[in-house]
């Protein structure tokens, strides 16, 4: 009997975001083809639960609980690195993996960095992003990161593009998938209209902007805030200060499908995207989708036909306005986002992305 291969994926940590939930439902797609260790060099996360029940097996390179969102435990840290790259380097020595893979910063630089000094034959960058780093980062990553690897896997055309000026290794370009099904399980009667948003609480992903929206519209109807980070305090401050009373913070979930069912219309006003998983998510859940005009959107949203785009906070506050008073732009909207998921299923489906994967793995 062949031996299946064995694949050592090395992840940040296992932190909610769109990035851990392609490589979670990457892995549960691959499993029964090969052997697949995840390794994290940050620490664990709420999607640990997940990733134990789909890899073979993790480790915590680094420290097992996430320390480095402090600036007392960054310094920790950064004095502790080179035990996590010697930890690194023998678990990957012992396990002799056929594929590395690695997915966002230090999981790129230090991975990629270590599987080369050991030989490993493939070695593959999954790039989620467009972030533009300081020149420090920037050389660590170009000259650590992407040039060590074999293969890069761009998640859109946005991040193709991105990627190539930078380095010259090969790029695949798979765009992101879904569970499908899990996603269109269910929908809202639209008798009470709810505006959302539903991602990181970051300045890159734009829930400012979408706040600032809602104090030019008159009559603001319920609101759901999903999601956690660095601007959760001063965002609930803004709303209190403004007098946005119908906003909820809903906080962190694992539960996208859930929370999509509770909303109609989705804000996504994202300042800098590599894909925008959760745009994709909404259109398969049947949601109305306002969205800020960048590449990356560019390559799944027709305006006015599946979502619409805004250019500002005034255009925002013209757009939500004119879909919460207009019932038959959502109609349409919500035909044209049906035919667009029947058109695009498979296109989209993780079963159709994990194959792509395994292509690109040597499976």
């Amino acid at each position: 009997m062949e031996r299946k291969k064995k694949i050592i994926w090395i992840l940040n940590n296992f932190a909610i975001g769109g990035s851990e939930r392609v490589v979670v439902d990457i892995i549960s797609q691959l499993k029964t083809q090969c052997d697949i260790d995840v390794v994290t060099i940050l620490g664990n996360g709420p999607f640990q639960e997940e990733f134990e029940e789909h890899a073979s097996s993790i480790y915590f390179a680094g420290a097992k609980d996430t320390i480095h969102t402090t600036f007392f435990g960054k310094v920790i840290w950064i004095l502790f690195s080179p035990l996590t790259i010697f930890r690194l380097f023998i678990y990957i020595a012992k396990k002799k993996p056929d594929v590395v893979v690695s997915s966002l910063f230090l999981a790129d630089v230090l991975g990629m960095f270590v599987s080369r000094v050991l030989r490993v034959k493939t070695r593959v960058v999954v790039q989620h992003d467009v972030y533009k780093f300081g020149s420090f980062k920037s050389f660590l990553k170009k000259n650590l990161g992407w040039r060590n690897a074999t293969k890069i896997v761009a998640v859109s055309k946005a991040v193709e593009s991105f990627l190539s000026t930078k380095c010259s290794q090969e790029i695949v370009v798979i765009p992101n998938g879904i569970d499908v099904d899990k996603m269109m399980s269910g929908a809202r009667n639209e008798s009470d209209l709810v505006l959302g948003y539903l991602g990181r609480l970051e300045t890159i992903k734009g829930p400012q902007h979408f706040l600032r929206a809602l104090r030019h519209i008159d009559t603001l109807p319920k609101i759901r805030i999903v999601g956690d980070g660095s601007l959760m305090s001063s965002l609930k401050r803004y709303s209190k200060d403004n007098m946005l009373f119908t906003i909820k913070f809903v906080g962190s979930t694992k539960d996208v499908p859930g929370e999509l069912r509770e909303i109609d219309v989705l804000v996504i006003p994202s300042e800098e995207e590599g894909f925008g998983l959760v745009v994709i998510e909404a259109l398969f859940a049947g949601k109305i989708v306002i969205v800020s005009n960048i590449p990356a959107f560019r390559e799944l949203i027709s305006d006015g036909t599946n979502g619409l785009f805004f250019k500002n906070t005034e255009d925002l506050a013209r757009i939500i306005t004119q879909v919460l008073n207009d019932k038959q732009l959502r109609d349409t909207l919500h035909r044209n986002i049906k035919l667009w998921a029947n058109e695009n299923r498979d296109k989209f489906d993780i079963s159709t992305k994990s194959l792509m994967y395994a292509k690109v793995f040597g499976l």
